[in-house]
């Protein structure tokens, strides 16, 4: 067999491939269809909820290793501009009302969790602007194995009060894991409240929370869009696995 007649004979194997390879994608239903028909009237209408709000009808493992039929993504939620800036307003609001029931912050702490950065990290600048707060990144990855790396921008001194924020909180183990870095000796500083955007976990993390001096806030609309999308996957909000000891 001459070179042609074998670069006419890969060509039409590799054409084939792809072929067959297109036929599957296009025939096959999306990965992340939901599996529950009282979920959505059609996948369609699912994804364009999911494109407005940030809540996807998928099952997904949570940090503290339980599982959930619906998973909030705080990167699509900012994505919607009318999204980004009420959190940016809300956030603005929460931290003159903490400030006038007696927080005196010295700045705000954003958390990198594990998995690495997502949702309102890229918001950082701009929402200390907005507050008038210097900001820092909590990098959970890298302590306690790099305590001196684990946070990244303005360090905190010794004896200020932080706020701290990230995009969700179930059991409330990463603000936890959060507020211990903040009380490293090399910092010695302390976390006195928290905002999320979503709340999984409901009274009881907030109470959890308060037993560690950490008044936590979530925003009410977002955790309302959760709620209601999780009731209509049968999923009953307050059914969440225990999460591990911190």
């Amino acid at each position: 067999m001459d070179t042609q007649a074998v670069y006419s004979a890969a060509a039409a194997a590799l054409s084939g491939a792809a072929y067959y390879g297109l036929f599957r994608l296009t025939m096959s239903p999306p990965r992340h269809r939901a599996p529950q028909p009282q979920c959505a009237t059609s996948y369609g209408e699912a994804q364009l909820a999911s494109r407005e709000t940030g809540v996807k009808h998928c099952r997904q493992n949570l940090t503290h290793g339980g599982t959930s039929s619906v998973f909030f993504d705080a990167d699509q939620h900012l994505a919607n501009t009318a999204k980004r800036n009420a959190a940016v307003t809300w956030i603005t609001r929460q931290v003159a009302r903490l400030n006038s029931a007696g927080h005196t912050f010295a700045g705000i702490a954003f958390i990198e969790k594990e998995s690495g950065p997502t949702g309102l990290i890229g918001l950082q600048y701009l929402i200390g602007q907005k507050v008038g707060l210097q900001t820092c990144v909590i990098r959970l990855r890298r302590y306690p194995f790099l305590p001196t790396a684990a946070i990244k921008g303005n360090v905190p001194k010794v004896g200020e009060d932080y706020l701290l924020i990230s995009d969700v909180s179930t059991t409330g183990g990463h603000l936890l894991k959060a507020a211990e870095v903040l009380r490293n000796p090399s910092w010695s500083a302390r976390a006195t409240a928290a905002l999320v955007l979503l709340n999984r976990g409901g009274d009881a993390v907030v109470r959890e929370m308060a037993s560690h001096g950490i008044e936590l806030v979530a925003k009410p609309e977002v955790t309302e869009e959760w709620r209601r999308e999780a009731r209509a996957c049968g999923t009953d909000p307050a059914a969440l696995p225990a999460a591990p000891p911190v």
